[in-house]
């Protein structure tokens, strides 16, 4: 059994300790040690990193009351000096009592009760037992959150008795057939749990839900503490100056801006999709009068720059009221695209027409026999493609009049 050393003291960074054993982890040398300062994965929380005789520590799991420390490479048995990463180990502290006050927080706010966590490397979550969530609730928990932060209160490690147990207000239910150590936020919160934690709420610095989303009957919120908080904020702050510098407006005003330009776009939008149906109608009549002619049959065949599966719907209902053609149309940008249409009096099926591209070019996409749309890989000439839509088309209607 390794003595847990971080069990008692979350702020000790360096220790002396003795290699017990060693074994090898998928290919890499790891080590037992006597006593350990790092933290292994568990509880929703990441293991520690840093180094034992200066070779870096990769990953720490617990297997069976040893902790696994896992090494970059391997080092030599005997006594070894140990050091913790600090800058991470004082991360995932911010980060779990932050949890644990805002889980109480919501409760105390919101009346709900957080039914699992998770201490990410980018950002953490609590799972709560309701389906809707508002931002008014966000600010509210926030709110009570911050104010817990704020007083500063301490925050203390205990190892009650059962009796002790009992007259405890445990926010969730202890693991059974284990020592229990609560984690005491005092005025606030008692809760059972092996993980790392700051002495006093101060040390948390700011809670923030950053938002939320409904998982599985569920509300997951998202949030952060301490420093995470702050490198959010100061990247949301970047991004708020830059959009007020560019817009020429004061920050307050972004938003009522922003909503304005997506607005006046939406209007831009359709006027230019207008335009462009207007303009559909010449340009059909035009592709109509120059196509070629099989049996009577015009085959018209276009490719449109930056055409879109839409505009190339709409393009073909214009071509199809000029008269009795197949009509095999492209549009070429970052998502090629294609529509293959034919008026109901031409027998001629193009799904058949499709199934005989498929072997030569990367396409996805269906139909019915008069109509066929998708989409082709970029690393495909749409032209080549619409060109080659155009022999196959030919070839069809030459059998039927052999």
């Amino acid at each position: 059994m390794t003595e847990l050393l971080y069990l008692n003291d979350s702020y000790a960074a360096t220790f002396t300790a003795k290699i017990v054993d060693s074994i090898t982890v998928d290919g890499n040398f790891a080590v037992i040690l006597d006593k350990t300062l790092f933290y292994p994965a568990s509880g929703g929380q990441l293991h520690d990193t840093g180094f034992i005789n200066d070779v870096p520590v990769i990953n720490v799991y617990e297997d069976g009351g040893r902790i696994i420390h896992v090494l970059e490479r391997d080092i030599s048995a005997g006594t070894v000096e140990c050091r913790i990463d600090w800058e991470r180990r004082f991360d995932h502290m911010q980060q779990h009592t932050g949890q644990h006050i805002l889980s109480q927080s919501i409760i105390r706010t919101e009346d709900a009760e957080t039914i699992s966590s998770s201490l990410g490397e980018e950002c953490s979550t609590i799972d709560i037992d309701r389906e809707t969530f508002s931002m008014e609730q966000a600010v509210r928990a926030e709110d009570e959150a911050n104010r817990w932060v704020y007083l500063n209160v301490p925050v203390h490690v205990l190892y009650p008795t059962d009796k002790e147990l009992e007259g405890m207000p445990l926010r969730k239910k202890p693991p059974a057939g284990k020592k229990t150590r609560i984690i005491h936020i005092e005025g606030l919160d008692y809760s059972p749990c092996g993980g790392t934690h700051c002495s006093r709420t101060g040390e948390v610095g700011v809670i923030k839900i950053r938002g939320w989303e409904k998982m599985r009957g569920k509300i997951r919120l998202e949030f952060y503490c301490g420093r995470r908080a702050l490198k959010d904020y100061q990247s949301k702050n970047r991004i708020v100056n830059a959009v007020s510098s560019s817009l020429s407006i004061q920050e307050s005003n972004i938003e009522e801006s922003v909503q304005k330009l997506l607005e006046g776009n939406k209007f831009l939008q359709k006027n230019v999709r207008d335009l462009s149906y207007k303009l559909f109608e010449y340009q059909a009549q035009e592709l109509y009068n120059a196509c070629e002619q099989f049996g009577g049959i015009r085959i018209i065949t276009h490719v449109m720059q930056e055409g879109s599966i839409p505009d190339l719907q709409a393009l073909a209902q214009k071509i199809r009221s000029c008269g009795t053609c197949v009509l095999l149309l492209g549009g070429s940008g970052e998502k090629p695209a294609f529509v293959f249409s034919c008026s109901d009096n031409v027998s001629i099926n193009l799904q058949d027409v499709l199934s005989e591209l498929k072997p030569d070019f990367d396409v996805k996409g269906g139909g019915g026999p008069s109509m066929v749309q998708g989409g082709v890989s970029v690393q495909n000439d749409i032209s080549v493609f619409i060109n080659t839509a155009k022999q196959a088309v030919f070839d069809m209607l030459s059998s039927q009049m052999d």
